[in-house]
Formats: structure tokens, C-alpha cells, sequence
């Protein structure tokens, strides 16, 4: 489920970006806004100025040939001595020889960036004015417009008035990042406790979440914890109770066979052996023979169900030769399946409890590996000592002794849509009863791997 959430938000904007991004596309959005409305304004303020100086450059001009006289040459040179020099505006005195302007000096690159002129600089103006000195043409008067100047202007004062909203972008963004992050927190502790329900862990809860639209969650929350705390304390304790009534069953069972059956098909095979031999007659032989037979037969099935409903050999011959037995039990009966047993060196032999549950989750995973896996090979270890030398990392008490359970197969594993039956769950609360647990992995075939703690000193003595 985890995965395929993952999958289907991958093309899905978090929410933390969505509630960050929104505000600063907006006031950035603001912001280019206003840069355009200011650009706009420094162009119409440079056409304003370049209108305004004109109109003075052409009244200038007009006094200065007003006041110029003369026939020879000279009087050109006189003209552009005296002709004024305003703001934004160009004035050249062109002869007759020489009708066109010389180049102008290059502009300074460094004033404002080539994009800047280009996007705010006007198109090209420019106007001649004849020389007429006492009747004679004597050449033009040059007057274009030349925004440089202003343009620099300008540029300066853009750069100030564009540091400062930028500046309050950065900020702005700096703290709808801070606000967003705080606001969303509740949600990252309802997310990680949301976790802890879905691993198991119903002892989570949450602090006060600190926001009256996400309070509410917050307490749903914990009552929704809690009552999954009590709904698996009361399920672990039915469990508990159904498996002891169930082993306290199997014991009257096992008593019952053991005292009334084993009884009753004893004396049906010795008076079916008295009749075979006091019968002269071959076909009541016959049948008394076949009678024996099939006493002889319910006989070993009374006492195989003897042994899966009492495991009398746990008693007498201990963990590790009463999980042999299974096993061997089981390799007679399905010869197909390739069965291994492995016990390693039990340090000391569990009793008790601890041996009883260790046989019964070996008993219910080799039953499922016979019934239900379609498994070629089973293989079953058994080990017992401290933890740290079965290389167990047991709470923090490399002292503890446990019983150390595997039981693997090859077979098709746990299908996807199987629930927990009773009998893994009989497992799990076998070991959990005692402190211990059970690792259970149907992926690649079926593997059961159980760890149940005892006292290995008092079942050494």
C-alpha cells in the first residue's frame, strides 16, 4: 500500500511546495509588475525629456544664427563656437563640403546594460536647420536627440528601486518558508504517528498539535490508538486463552485415546490372535489375521494422534529428538518433499513452556509447509544458548537465553491476499506470551523464524 501511495503521488506537487510557491509567484508576479510599470514611466519620461530638449535646442539654435554674421568661412566656426551644448540633445554645424555628421563617441557600456537601453530608449529623432548668413547658404545645423545621459539617470534609479522589492521577495519567500514549515509540523507528527499505528506500535500518541483545524485529528487520533491498544490486548488474550483451552483439549483427547482406545484395540488384536489360533479353519484364521491387521493399523494411528495431541516424546526425550520425530514423522508421510532437519549444539534443553511452544510452531509451520506451500524442500534449525552466541540482538541482553526456531521452504509463499490465519497467529502469541518473537516472511517461499527465551540455567540442572 506504502508503495503504490508512493506511485501515485509522484506527479502530485506537496502540498509544502504548493502553500510555498503560490505566495512568492504572486509577489513576484507583483513585483515584475510594478518593474514594467517603472520601465514604462522611464520611457515616457526620456520622450518628455527629449521633447522638452529639443524645443530648447531649437530656440538656442535660432538665437545663435540670429546672432552670426559674416561672409568668409570663419563664420561656421564662429556658429559652433557658440552654439550651446543642453542635456539630451546633439547640435552639429555641418558645411557645405562636409554635409554629413561625423560619428559620434561611443556611449559607455558600463553606464546601463544593452538590454536595459534597448528596451527603454526611443526611436531616433533628428532635425537640420539651414545657415543663411546675409543671404548665403552656408550649410546646416544638425539637431538629433541623445538620451544617453538619462538613460544612465535612469538606470541608477532602477537599480535602487528594484533592490528593494527583490530584497523584500527574498525575505517574504525566508519567512512563508518558516511559516509554512511550522504550520505544516503537526501534520509531519500526525504522518509519523499514522506510521506507528500502521507498524504495529499502538502505544503512539500525539502532543497537542497547537492548531484549532488540526486539534481535532490530533484527539481522533489518540482515541483511535487507544482503542486499537485495547482491541489488541483483548485479541492477544482471547488467543492466549483459546490456545490454552485448546492444549488443555488435545490433553483430554490424548487421555481419552490413551486410556479407552489404546485399551480397546489391544484386546480386539489379542482376541483376534486367540482366534486365529484356535480356529481350525482357514478362513476364520484368515479373517482373524485381517482383524489384527487393521488393529494393528488404528493402533498407529491412535498413537500418531497420540503424539500430535500430546507430545509425549517433549517429556521423555527433549526438544531436540521430539522435533526430529516431527520431522521424520512428516518425511513418511509425504516422501515427495525433500525434508532436512539441523539441530545445532542446545547449550541447555529447554523445558516447560518454552519447549511446548517451540514444537508447536515447528508442528503448524511443517503442517502448512506439507498442506499448503506445494514446497520440494522444508528445512528445519533448531538451536538454543545466549543470545549473543546464536549472534542475537536480544533487547540488550546478550545474556538471555533463548530457543532459536527457522523453518523455510521453497514453496509458493504467502499470496498477497492471504489473511493471518489462526495458525500464524497461534504462533506469534505461543512466542509473545513467553517475551519472545516470530519473524514471518512469505515473499520467496515461506520462511518462520522464532525467538523464545528461557531459563538455561535452571534447565541445565
Amino acid at each position: 500500500m506504502a508503495d503504490g501511495a508512493e506511485e501515485s503521488g509522484r506527479g502530485v506537487m506537496s502540498l509544502r511546495l504548493r502553500l510555498i510557491v503560490g505566495p512568492a509567484a504572486v509577489m513576484i508576479a507583483a513585483i515584475a509588475l510594478a518593474l514594467l510599470l517603472l520601465v514604462h514611466q522611464a520611457r515616457l519620461r526620456i520622450v518628455a525629456e527629449r521633447t522638452s530638449s529639443i524645443a530648447l535646442a531649437e530656440e538656442l539654435v535660432a538665437q545663435a544664427l540670429a546672432n552670426i554674421s559674416g561672409r568668409d568661412s570663419s563664420v561656421l566656426a564662429e556658429l559652433a563656437r557658440r552654439m550651446p551644448a543642453p542635456r539630451h540633445v546633439r547640435l552639429v554645424v555641418l558645411s557645405e563640403e562636409a554635409p554629413s555628421a561625423p560619428a559620434a563617441a561611443p556611449v559607455d557600456d558600463g553606464l546601463a546594460p544593452g538590454w536595459f537601453v534597448h528596451l527603454i530608449r526611443p526611436a531616433a529623432w533628428e532635425e537640420r536647420r539651414d545657415i543663411v548668413v546675409d543671404g548665403v547658404h552656408r550649410g546646416q545645423v544638425l539637431i538629433t536627440s541623445d538620451p544617453d545621459d538619462e538613460i544612465a539617470e535612469i538606470w541608477q534609479e532602477f537599480r535602487v528601486l528594484a533592490a528593494l522589492p527583490l530584497g523584500l521577495t527574498a525575505l517574504f519567500v525566508t519567512l512563508v518558508v518558516w511559516s509554512v514549515n511550522r504550520a505544516l509540523r503537526p501534520l509531519t507528527q500526525l504522518r509519523a504517528g499514522l506510521g506507528r499505528l500502521a507498524a504495529g506500535d499502538f502505544a503512539a500518541s500525539l502532543p497537542p498539535l497547537g492548531s484549532a483545524e488540526l486539534e481535532p485529528l490530533g484527539g481522533i487520533f489518540n482515541r483511535l490508538a487507544e482503542s486499537l491498544r485495547r482491541l489488541t490486548a483483548d485479541n492477544r488474550l482471547l488467543i492466549t486463552k483459546l490456545l490454552s483451552v485448546r492444549e488443555s483439549e488435545r490433553s483430554e483427547l490424548a487421555h481419552e485415546l490413551h486410556d479407552e482406545l489404546g485399551p480397546c484395540l489391544f484386546g480386539i488384536r489379542a482376541q483376534a490372535a486367540c482366534v486365529a489360533r484356535a480356529s481350525s479353519l482357514d478362513e476364520a484364521a484368515r479373517q482373524a489375521g485381517a482383524i489384527q491387521s487393521l488393529a494393528d493399523d488404528l493402533q498407529r494411528l491412535n498413537q500418531r494422534i497420540l503424539a500430535r495431541l500430546r507430545p509425549a516424546a517433549l517429556a521423555d526425550l527433549g526438544l531436540g529428538e521430539a522435533a526430529r520425530r516431527l520431522v521424520e514423522d512428516w518425511r513418511e508421510r509425504c516422501p515427495a518433499i525433500e525434508w532436512s532437519f539441523l539441530c545445532g549444539d542446545l547449550a541447555a534443553e529447554p523445558t516447560g513452556p518454552a519447549a511446548l511452544a517451540a514444537y508447536r510452531i515447528i508442528q503448524e509451520a511443517l503442517t502448512n509447509a506439507a498442506r499448503h506451500s506445494g514446497a520440494r524442500r522444508v528445512d528445519v534449525e533448531l538451536a538454543s544458548g545466549p543470545a549473543a552466541s546464536l549472534g542475537v540482538d536480544w533487547s540488550d541482553a546478550p545474556t538471555a537465553w533463548l530457543v532459536q526456531v527457522a523453518v523455510r521452504d521453497d514453496g509458493m509463499g504467502l499470496p498477497a491476499e492471504a489473511g493471518t490465519g489462526f495458525g500464524l497467529l497461534g504462533m506469534a502469541e505461543r512466542a509473545r506470551a513467553l517475551g519472545g518473537t516470530v519473524r514471518i516472511d512469505g515473499g520467496a517461499g515461506m520462511a518462520v523464524e522464532a525467538l523464545i527465551p528461557f531459563d538455561g540455567k535452571e534447565a541445565a540442572v
